[in-house]
């Protein structure tokens, strides 16, 4: 359902299991424990769930659902992070960077995220991927 699901899906599979049916148990068990969230420009006006969007914004997507936007990158990306980890029981995070993210706003987040959540186990992959500066998965 997410690129951040997909990673965990397929990072979670023991390959000792010969079933396809096991493989999948597997994969959706994992799939269950996370939540996953992506960072991404605004192409286009828009009101989603309360939040307003402006064409250039900066959004955060949550289960394909906008749940912040805002015209600074970092700022809503902030926001992203805070919302993800809200929930208690979220103990690590994954951090994909994309193409597009600068290396300043690379160290800017790892900042962030050591100052604000520093009992939370966080880990940083070039993901190389396009249009998502970041990708997170919380586990």
């Amino acid at each position: 359902k997410s690129i951040g699901a997909g990673y965990v899906a397929m990072s979670s599979m023991s390959f000792e299991f010969s079933e396809p049916d096991t493989l999948m148990e597997e994969a959706t068990e994992a799939i269950g424990r996370i939540t996953a969230a992506s960072v991404s420009p605004a192409i286009r006006d828009a009101d989603m769930n309360g939040v307003h969007v402006t064409e250039g914004d900066t959004i955060g997507i949550i289960a394909k659902e906008i749940v912040i936007s805002g015209s600074d990158k970092m700022v809503s990306t902030y926001g992203l992070i805070d919302i993800l980890l809200a929930d208690q029981d979220k103990f690590m995070i994954t951090v994909f960077y994309g193409k597009d993210a600068t290396t300043e706003e690379r160290d800017m987040l790892a900042d962030y995220m050591l100052k604000t959540y520093p009992d939370i186990e966080a880990y940083y992959v070039d993901g190389g991927q396009e249009i998502y500066p970041f990708l997170f998965v919380a586990e």
